[in-house]
């Protein structure tokens, strides 16, 4: 679809209420301009607090819509509409009655009045119809007030690669000490960098592309290749299988909720966990042992979406650093 009557986008460090103006627009049709002009909209949207709320008022209408189901009225609306038309009919039939009883009517007057009167009846009639059949098909239905799991949808151009996500976990090992794990993952690809630190005594980071992985044991200097066992599950964080879940019913939609101040998404997903993700889709944390609303353990201390500009490249580094000799790392905790 082409939208060439589209005004062109303002540049990128470009504000004010004209600014706003031009990007709704965009934002009406995201699912149909282009990726460079998706991102340049999407930035927009992340800086701009009036630009983000239209965009998630759009995002919540369309949800909805899509999540309407064909539906057959009931027995008893049908029953409801044949009454309403009969008795439309009666009461017709008894003004015309009693109109003609009152005054005398000629051939041209019954003539020229006949087909309008008629058009009219027929007219309210199905006006009347549609009403009871929009009624049931949908209010019935649950359209004013739907069920949680028909309600929610991840949009379609929904998309996390353009973050790092940054999270810190305070975890125990199996004598009881505490220990942090820090994770920066990016999310567009899968290279990650993990540090664990249990206090004075163990510092390991674990670099990965998805593929190798290098670990390096910061306090003693050592370096070791295939150091997997010091990574961390980010499934929670995998958007692909998310949707795919959500759409097999794998994945229970919960309702919203508040979480530090801010309203949320609940999803009840891998392992029992519950993802949190704000209003514009984006994840806040995961709880664990939710039984209703407000309730659950937050599982990471902190969880931040970063651009890949605030995170020095020199994190994704794969190369082993000088001083370092290869050896054996720690067992991980």
């Amino acid at each position: 679809m082409s939208y060439s009557d589209l005004p062109p986008l303002p540049p990128p460090d470009a504000s004010g209420a004209d600014v706003c103006a031009i990007m709704r627009l965009y934002i009406a049709v995201a699912q149909d301009i282009t990726a460079d002009q998706l991102r340049i909209v999407s930035k927009h949207i992340q800086t701009c607090p009036l630009c983000s709320r239209e965009h998630v008022h759009i995002e919540r209408a369309t949800q909805l819509l899509a999540s309407l189901e064909p539906s057959t009225p009931s027995a008893r609306v049908d029953q409801a509409v044949m009454a309403a038309i009969a008795a439309r009919t009666s009461r017709q039939g008894e003004r015309k009655v009693a109109s003609l009883s009152r005054r005398p009517v000629s051939l041209s007057d019954r003539q020229t009045r006949k087909a309008p009167s008629r058009m009219l009846g027929t007219l309210a009639a199905i006006a009347a119809l549609l009403l009871m059949v929009f009624v049931s098909a949908h209010f019935l239905s649950g359209f004013f007030v739907p069920g949680p799991q028909a309600a929610f949808a991840l949009p379609t151009n929904l998309s996390w690669g353009s973050y790092v996500l940054y999270h810190t976990q305070i975890k125990k090992t199996a004598q009881g000490e505490t220990y942090q794990v820090s994770t920066y993952h990016q999310l567009a690809t899968s290279h990650m960098n993990v540090e664990t630190v249990v206090n004075g005594k163990i510092d390991v980071m674990m670099v990965t592309d998805g593929d190798k992985a290098l670990g390096l044991d910061m306090m003693h200097h050592v370096a070791q290749w295939d150091a997997h066992n010091w990574g961390v599950d980010e499934t929670m964080f995998d958007l692909t299988r998310l949707r795919h879940d959500l759409q097999a019913g794998l994945a229970t939609y919960l309702g919203t909720d508040h979480f530090n101040g801010q309203q949320v998404y609940r999803i009840r997903w891998d392992k029992g966990l519950v993802l949190l993700l704000d209003m514009q889709y984006r994840p806040v944390n995961v709880l664990s042992g939710v039984s209703g609303p407000g309730t659950g353990t937050p599982v990471y201390n902190t969880l931040r979406l970063l651009l890949p500009t605030q995170v020095p490249a020199s994190t994704w580094s794969m190369t082993i650093p000088k001083g370092f000799r290869m050896g054996t790392l720690p067992k991980a905790p």
